[in-house]
């Protein structure tokens, strides 16, 4: 959203004459016929001869061109007098589109009519809420020429404000507002508009207002229309009389202040009025005290419901109504995040893999691997998600990648029930599954109470054990079944530490400061800061999710682990864990972060996808790592963001071996040098990781691109060198002790 301001050859053939051609003509005469010609024209005819092109430098030829009070224009937009410029350079300077007011306006002059024109972004308009994100967001998109336009969300009432002081050269002048129904969106290349859920804007027109300091003003309304266009809506017309040297204030606004009905883009809504008045205000003051829009409010009232529902579960007397208790709980809580058409989704994956388990159990595996994702990358490039999350929206597809790793691991270990002990890993031989589990248990496993919301993803083995209570459930020596509270309370403490300091830091650090024109103007280091603030930032809301997911499988009796070998024996409540917080954030190689970050998905990946690339005999290289990350990328969506992330994974994980060989080479005796290279290798993986997570958080190919070479591409550059500098510098074996070397 914005608001725009607009306003012959002659021949002698004569017999002994001598010869003549308009470069006899003098630059004087020419100059005078110039003046009577358009810019372009003159341009033109300037590549004609030496008289036309010293005519065209003329001043007085470009005076004529300019606005009265160009000197006043030059200066407002420059923020600096002509100095030194003749009238050409300075009519050209003016053509280009120039931004001022820190690159939130745009002013050129037509080189048609030699008027003004004027295009101000969103950012420079007063809108409801913008401060605390309730109504609005501000999303970067390439429709817009500066990045970046205003998105409604969802509001009761609508009211925007501009205020313009410029030097307006006379004449008169009009004020569009270009606005657009819907949410565009770019699949395959092609340009798509969402405008299932527009709704209100057919109750009452918009009414558009304008005032002038000399005393003008107008009005006019509108019914906002044709969803998925972006219309221009004429709010009225103003003029300017005299020499234009002083400048004229304008001020518009556009308002539709109406609290019977409420008017969205994207948020759906229901279509009973009356219940909507009644209870949608309290979800939206709610929602704004923590500024989210209202689904994503009600998925983490949802989500922190997994805890309590988690808890009742091991209220539930018997296997089969826990089984029952387990799938029912998951199924109800998504439809009240979701909606029903999530649990259709959900579905989908879970019959195809039962199905392939059932009828085909030698292939059920590979079957449902294809299958699963399959599906999953067609909801990813039906709803293209990543759209919907950066707007701070929601939809099923994040638990929907959750349960189709269940899904794919339930029927991999079936299939290796049929293989041999002996050709089976450890983890294989742990997670096998000899007979078919029983629909209801496997709704179960699935569903568990909303653990498919955001994990972690557990096996069908220890879902069973932990049902039926064998295994590391059941009693034994070591005493009764141990306490999940004082476990549950710290996770519950880490989640609301981790969300303060996440509402603390976005305000701060937001995304759009990509896409603005204050962000090319920093310097190197900078730029580079600012990236690392704005990873750090984002993992907040990870660390948050994964906290209160720990919380409600450690409730629950699942997340036990076993007991410490220590003397007496402690409880380990770490099979939920999904991230440490603390090695993240100091990992001291790239390689460490897999074991430190979404856990549960990186021991997914390295037994479903790493391991099962290994050849018998040989040992892993680069092929399985990029396998395994463009398996990671493809999970999480089809966005180039996602794609160019896991692949800057994969190099910035090769670079950091490099590094850790080097320092292992280094003799235990120079203590110095292995610690210059921990911290080498320290800055080495916070840099690269916090480069590279950009591209997660933006997802488009064009802002990543950007991103990436505001800073000169260091983060892809610099793995890539060490990976190439590993192959020439290859360090010597570590030294061995003599005891070692006898051994």
């Amino acid at each position: 959203m914005g608001t725009i301001f607009s306003h012959g050859f002659f021949q002698s053939s004569r017999p002994g004459a001598l010869p003549t051609c308009l470069g006899d003509l003098p630059e004087s005469c020419v100059a005078s016929i110039l003046t009577h010609l358009e810019p372009r024209d003159i341009c033109g005819l300037a590549r004609l001869n030496r008289a036309f092109r010293g005519a065209s430098w003329a001043d007085f030829v470009w005076v004529s061109k300019l606005p009265e009070n160009y000197e006043a224009l030059f200066r407002k937009v420059f923020g600096r007098p002509i100095e030194n410029l003749n009238k050409r350079e300075v009519y050209t300077s003016l053509c280009c589109a120039n931004t001022f007011d820190g690159g939130t306006k745009t002013v050129w002059l037509d080189a048609r009519t030699s008027r003004v024109c004027l295009h101000l972004s969103a950012k420079s308009l007063a809108i409801t809420g913008i401060d605390d994100r309730r109504y609005w967001n501000h999303i970067p998109t390439q429709e817009s020429r500066f990045g970046s336009v205003a998105y409604l969300q969802q509001t009761w009432w609508l009211e925007v404000d501009g205020e313009l002081e410029f030097p307006f050269p006379p004449g008169t002048y009009s004020v569009f507002f270009r606005l657009q129904l819907g949410q565009a969106l770019r699949r395959f290349g092609r340009r798509v508009c969402n405008a299932e859920h527009v709704r209100g804007w057919h109750i009452k027109p918009v009414q558009f207002q304008l005032w002038a300091s000399n005393g003008q003003s107008s009005a006019s309304q509108f019914f906002l229309s044709a969803p998925g266009n972006w219309m221009t809506y004429h709010a009225g017309d103003f003029s300017v009389h005299g020499h234009g040297s002083r400048a004229t204030k304008v001020k518009f606004s556009m308002t539709q202040i109406d609290c019977t009905h409420v008017k969205v883009t994207q948020f759906f809504l229901p279509e009973d009025r009356s219940e909507l008045r009644v209870m949608e205000p309290d979800m939206e003051s709610m929602a704004a005290k923590i500024g989210v829009s209202v689904s994503v409010f009600r998925f983490l009232l949802c989500f922190i419901a997994t805890i309590p529902v988690s808890f009742l579960w091991r209220l539930v007397p018997g296997r089969l109504p826990k089984h029952v208790y387990s799938a029912a709980s998951g199924a109800i809580l998504s439809y009240l995040s979701f909606g029903f058409s999530s649990n259709l989704h959900f579905l989908v994956p879970m019959m195809l893999g039962y199905l392939s388990m059932l009828l085909f159990r030698t292939l059920s595996g590979i079957l449902t691997f294809f299958l699963g994702f399959g599906y999953l990358i067609g909801c990813h490039v039906y709803y293209m998600s990543g759209d919907a999350w950066k707007e701070g929206g929601i939809d099923a597809t994040g638990a929907l990648m959750v349960l189709t790793l269940k899904v794919i691991s339930c029927s991999i270990n079936y299939n290796d029930g049929l293989i041999k002990e002996e050709d089976l890993r450890e983890a294989q031989k742990k997670n096998r599954l000899i007979k078919l589990p029983s629909l209801i248990e496997y709704f179960g496993y699935c569903l568990c109470c909303g653990s498919h919301f955001a994990g972690p993803v557990f096996e069908m083995k220890d879902y069973l054990e932990w049902t039926e209570g064998k295994g590391i459930w059941s009693r034994s020596e070591k005493g009764p079944k141990p306490s999940p509270f004082g476990a549950t309370l710290r996770a519950t403490i880490q989640a609301a530490f981790c969300m303060a300091m996440y509402l603390y830091l976005v305000p701060h650090y937001p995304l759009t400061r990509f896409t603005e024109p204050v962000y090319n103007e920093w310097g190197f280091w900078k730029k580079l800061s600012y990236q690392y603030m704005a990873g750090f930032t984002a993992r907040w809301k990870y660390y948050f999710i994964w906290s209160i997911s720990e919380a409600s499988i450690i409730i629950s009796g699942l997340g036990f682990s076993g007991w410490t070998e220590s003397s007496p024996p402690e409880a380990l409540w770490d099979r939920a864990k999904n991230v440490d917080v603390s090695g993240v954030e100091f990992a001291k190689s790239s390689v460490q972060l897999p074991l430190v970050w979404n856990i549960q998905v990186s021991t997914w990946l390295r037994h479903y996808v790493y391991e099962r690339l290994i050849q018998k005999g040989k040992r892993p290289g680069f092929f399985q790592l990029l396998a395994t990350q463009t398996v990671s990328a493809i999970w999480h969506g089809l966005y180039p963001g996602y794609i160019i992330f896991f692949v800057q994974s994969a190099l910035m994980i090769a670079g950091s071996r490099v590094i850790y060989r080097w320092q292992q080479a280094v003799s235990p005796k120079m203590a110095l040098i292995k610690n210059i290279f921990v911290f080498l290798n320290f800055a080495y993986t916070i840099m690269v990781l916090n480069y590279s997570a950009v591209g997660f958080m933006v997802l488009s190919l064009h802002e990543t691109l950007a991103s990436y070479g505001s800073v000169h591409y260091i983060g892809t550059v610099l793995p890539i060198s060490l990976i190439l500098l590993g192959h020439v510098v290859k360090p010597g074996k570590p030294a061995r002790s003599k005891a070692s070397k006898d051994q």
